[in-house]
This record gives structure tokens, sequence and C-alpha cells, in this order.
């Protein structure tokens, strides 16, 4: 090898600087994105916010989160079997582009159904770039490497890792800035900017990468088309690989699906735009006392939303901001659990037969959410009841079945890991051999162990992605802290993950773990990250109790409870993906990151449908209160419990890990 050669093999492909360019554009403008979404959907309608309650926001936020981590699935689809990465990435791009754009333009809508319109299309077009995109970046890196050059992936794959940490460090201090000194508009507009200069930034590398034709991605069976053919070739199914398949792949397919329905389905009582038409007469239903507003809805108004109703006797042709104050408080006050179940206050009101019956129960909870709305209803009804009660209390009933199915789910895998079933026998594999080679075989068979490790880490995710949703509806009820002449406020709390990420990777890799050796295997660093996240919510319940208890504290608070969580997340989710890179076939690794992206997704349905099912209503069970951050707090110390049983009973297939 001549000493040019040499040169040249111990030097970065210059085109990566292109891709690691284009890495940090793209994750600043999707954090950014993240980083004013819960203050946008539940702000002040005044303030250019959305109005919405916390769970509503928390949602819609997790949902967001879902589809981003969703859509890999259809972006390596697309780049492993249609177009290549090149061309996935470019073209993926502009979609992304597009929603940002969508969401830049909500400031030209009046209404708050019609921005609400707007958020949804742009986050769906930004999860579809997002996500499409996310499994063809990373791989795209490594495809501009020579096979000479496979000692300098490391170095790589360490800027790029410290790229996504710089562009969403600097995202959450710099777009809430924008947002507070010049509105939702531009906030929005700033990740727009950032993502078409990221789109640039790929580009302008066209001709110097290197592109691996879809084609060559094919020409070994993947882990489907493996257990297909030995699944198809079975007779008579015995017990064992039976129940392997039904823990493995059926509940949680079932389960996915069922709180996907959750998750788009309606599980509130909240009234719209159209049953604002006539509420002034519904007013003037009202007899005692005199004050006709305070009478209907208590004194929980905010005064705006008196003064308009005082002013306005047709709500129809109001303007949008007032209707929208009318429609936030009279939602709050409904889904939030205030009675307004006073006899005095419907008096000359005819009452269904199925209300009187709920009346005289005096309900609390979810039953006094429902009662709110049908007194409403039976007051005006020819003006409500655009959503029934029936739809939505089904979709709370498939909630709790699919979070059941969760339970059944988890408790079937430590079982048949204590068994020592964590791999479907070798008999159910032998079908698949005449067609396939021993090694597309033996690759098939190691991605069952695996996924019963991966299976138990979305309850993490639950958590960790809460600190852009309820932690920072949290922080909104904090003091902000004044820095350099910066306002540090909730939403500039959460440039404390990024920023922690990159002074403790260093930290652990290069001082904590080679000094505690054997001890710091893969699945016991994992366990320990469970434990942390647990932690973590319990320090965020005791905030909570404290801010509900009337305390004054300042946002850096939620430091303690960041420090603790991103210790957790660096101990899990970087050791998962070193965990499930070294344990897989190569032919399965790109199989295996896409199940490890299905954890995240997971996790957040799983948000979503807790907020959805525990939500009646009442104030204590928000999204954002002590009561629920122990709840996550509790489920993940249990599962953390149930993934350090699994982790006993797997064998290491690596040889790095062998013996432990």
């Amino acid at each position: 090898m001549s000493a040019s050669t040499k040169n040249a093999a111990d030097r970065l492909p210059p085109q990566t600087k292109f891709i690691v360019g284009n890495e940090a554009c793209e994750r600043f403008s999707y954090y950014g994105i993240r980083s004013i979404l819960a203050g946008y959907i539940t702000g002040e309608v005044v303030r250019g916010g959305l109005g919405q309650t916390t769970d509503t926001s928390t949602s819609i936020i997790h949902l967001f989160i879902f589809a981003n981590y969703f859509m890999p699935l259809l972006g390596a689809w697309l780049s492993d079997k249609l177009v290549g990465r090149y061309y996935t990435i470019l073209y993926v791009s502009l979609i992304y582009c597009l929603g940002n754009g969508v969401l830049a333009c909500s400031d030209f809508f009046t209404t708050v159904t019609s921005k609400m319109i707007c958020l949804a299309v742009g986050l769906g077009l930004v999860a579809f770039g997002a996500g499409g995109i996310k499994p063809c970046v990373s791989a795209f890196m490594g495809d501009q490497f020579k096979p000479e050059q496979g000692h300098l992936l490391q170095k790589a794959y360490g800027a790029f890792y410290w790229s996504i940490n710089f562009g969403s460090f600097f995202s959450f201090l710099v777009v809430p800035w924008v947002k507070d000194h010049h509105g939702y508009g531009l906030a929005f507009g700033v990740p727009g900017v950032l993502m078409a200069l990221a789109t640039l930034i790929f580009w302008l590398g066209t001709k110097h990468y290197t592109r691996v034709p879809p084609a060559r991605e094919t020409k070994t069976a993947g882990f489907l088309q493996v257990f297909l053919h030995a699944f198809r070739s079975q007779g008579r199914m015995t017990l064992a690989p039976a129940i392997n398949i039904l823990a493995g792949l059926v509940l949680p397919m079932v389960t996915m699906i069922a709180l996907t329905v959750v998750a788009l389905g309606p599980t509130s009582a909240s009234f719209s735009e159209s049953d604002l038409k006539d509420f002034p007469r519904l007013v003037g239903k009202i007899t005692q006392p005199a004050d006709a507003v305070s009478a209907c809805l208590g004194t929980n108004l905010s005064p705006d939303t008196v003064k308009a109703l005082k002013e306005t006797t047709d709500l129809s042709s109001a303007p949008a901001a007032v209707k929208a104050a009318v429609l936030h408080d009279l939602n709050k006050l409904v889904g939030e659990g205030v009675p307004l179940h006073e006899p005095q206050r419907f008096q000359g009101v005819s009452l269904r037969p199925a209300t009187q019956e709920l009346l005289a129960r005096n309900p609390t909870g979810e039953d006094l959410v429902w009662l709110n709305r049908m007194l409403l209803e039976d007051a005006f009804p020819t003006e409500l009841g655009k959503q029934p009660m029936v739809l939505a209390k089904t979709m709370k009933a498939i909630g709790w079945t699919a979070l059941v199915g969760v339970a059944v789910w988890y408790l079937l895998i430590l079982a048949l890991s204590l068994l020592g079933r964590m791999e479907l026998p070798d008999s159910f594999w032998q079908a698949a051999r005449p067609r396939h080679s021993e090694s597309e075989v033996s690759a098939a068979r190691s991605v069952g162990p695996i996924l019963f490790v991966f299976a138990l880490v979305p309850i993490f995710w639950a958590l960790f992605d809460q600190t852009t949703s309820t932690w920072v509806m949290q922080g909104q009820k904090m003091i902000p802290q004044g820095l350099l002449g910066y306002s540090v406020g909730a939403e500039q709390m959460q440039s404390a993950n990024p920023a922690l990420v990159m002074i403790l990777v260093p930290l652990l890799t290069l001082v904590v773990y080679p000094r505690l050796g054997r001890l710091a295997t893969p699945l016991r660093r994992m366990s320990a990250g469970f434990f942390l996240a647990a932690a973590s919510y319990v320090i965020v319940a005791w905030l909570q109790q404290r801010l509900e208890a009337g305390a004054q504290l300042n946002v850096l608070w939620q430091t303690l409870p960041y420090i603790v969580l991103t210790t957790g997340e660096v101990l899990l989710s970087t050791t998962g993906l070193e965990f499930a890179f070294a344990e897989s076939a190569a032919s399965m690794r790109s199989t295996i990151m896409s199940f490890w992206l299905l954890t995240v997704a997971l996790g957040n349905l799983i948000v979503t449908a807790i907020t959805k099912v525990m939500g009646g209503g009442a104030a204590h069970a928000a999204s954002v209160s002590t009561s629920r951050f122990l709840l996550y707090a509790g489920l993940t110390a249990v599962v953390g419990v149930l993934f350090s049983l699994v982790a006993t009973q797997y064998r290491y297939r690596h040889p790095s890990f062998k013996g432990n």
C-alpha cells in the first residue's frame, strides 16, 4: 500500500461533513418544534396559543412522537426496496420542509379550529419527514466508508451523535426565545429555515457520495422471510413455539393496534366551536342566582370570558378570540371536574331521566364530567350532542383492555424467560432450512431473544419523552430564572438533556465503565437505567406536590430530575444500541434497528392511552399531577424488576459479553 493510499485510509471521507451538518440542522428543526409544542397547545388564545387542556396537549405531543418513530418502517422500505438511501433522504426532506412551512403559517388562521387543523397537517408532514429519513441517514453515513476505513467508523459516528445533541441543545434555547419575542408563527418558521438549510447541505454533497443501490441489500433473506417460511411449513404446531409466537408477535401487534385506536379516538366530553352558537340563550335559561354567568358556570371563568359573555348576544358572530376564550373555559370547567349540578343553576330546565339518575348519585371524577355535559345538553339539546357518550366510553374500554394486554404480555415474557424459552426451538426453524442457508436461519434465530429484551423498553420511553410535554407544563408553573440577561423558563430547561448527554457519554464510557469492568455488562446498565428513570419521576412528583401545595419554586429545581433521567437515558439508550448491534447478525441489523425504534413509538402510545383512559376530567387525574407522576414511577420500577429478571436469563452471543 502506497503512503498516499494509507493516508487516505486514515482520513474521514470528505463527504461525511455534509451528512454531519445535515444531521445537526435537521435535529435543530425537529427539537425546535418539540420545544414549544406544549406551550403552544395549552397557551392562552390571546397570546397566540390554542387554549387546550393539559391532557389534550399530552395526547397530541405523544401521538406526534409515536408517528416519528413509526414512520422509519416506511422510510426503511423506501430506501431498501425502491429508491435507495440518497433519494429517500432528499425527497422526504422536501416533505419535511413542507410540514415546517405549514406550521409557520398558523398565524394566518384566526379560529382555534383552523389552527388545530393546521397543527395536525404540519405535524403529520413533519412526522413523515423526520421518521422517513431517520433509518437512512446513519446508514448512509456508513456507506461512505471503504473496508480499509472501518476503524474510523467509531470516530465518525461519535461526531454524528455529537451533532444530534449539539443541534437539539441550541434549538431548546433559540426557538423558545424567538417565540417569547416574536410569536409562534416566526418561532415555527425558524425550524423551517434550518430544515431547508439541512436539505441544501445534504444536496451540496451529491457528487461526492457513495450510493449503495437498494438491490444490494436484498441478496440475503430477512427475518420475516425466514420466519414466515418456517411458520407456513409447520404441520400441527406444538405448544412451545405457539406461546413464543403469541408473546413475540401476536400480543404486541394486537396491543399496538388497540393503543393506536384509543390514541386517535375520542375519550372526552369536550365542546366544539359549533356548540357555542346559541350559548347566550343557555345563559338566559338559568334563573338563580341573579348573575347568569356565575349561575351557569360557577366562579372559575376568566375575567375575559365573563366580560365576553355579558357583552355578546350572538357568539356565532363574535370575534374568534372571544369564542376561543369561552370554549377554553367551558371545556376546562366541564372536563376538570368543576361541579355544575347545584339545583338552582338549572331551574326551569327539563332534565332527561338519565341525567336525573346520574345527578341523584352525587357523582365525582369521570361521572361528574359526563353529568356536566348532560346538564348542558339538556339545557339546549338541539345545539349539543355532537360527540356520543357511548363512543367515548367504548374508546376508554378499549384503552383499558390494551393496557391490560401490555401487562399480560410482560408477564408472559417473564415466564418464558425464566423457563429458558426466549428462543423458538430448533424444530420450528428446521422447516426453513431447505430453502434458506444455515447463516440466514441462524441470523433469524438471533432476533427472538433480542426482542424479549426490547419488549420491556417502551415504558422507559413513556417517561423520557414526557420531558417535552408534562415536564414543560409543570415548569410553566415555576418561576423563570434570569441568567446573563436571558430568561430560562420551562421550554429552555429542555436544553439540559442534550447538554448533560454531551457530558455524561464520555464520562461514563471513558471513566466509569472501565472501572466497573465485568459488572457493567450491557443488560445490567440498562436495568440501572429503568430504576434511575423511576427515581427521576419520584423527584418530579415531589416538585409537583410542592407546587400543588402553593409553593413558589424556581424552574432550576427541574435540574435534579433532568440529571437523574439523562443518566438513565445514557445507561439504557446508548447501551441498548450497542447491545443490539453486537448481538444481532450483520444481515439483521436494519431489522433490529426498526424494532428498537418501535419501542419508542409504543412507549408514546402508552402515554397517550394512559392519559385518555385515566383522564376522566377530574383535576386530580390530570396529566400534570403528583399522582400521575408517581404512577409512572411505580410502573417503571416494576418493569425494571421484570427487566432485571429477564436479563439474568439472557445468553450473550457476542464474544466480548460471554461469561457475564
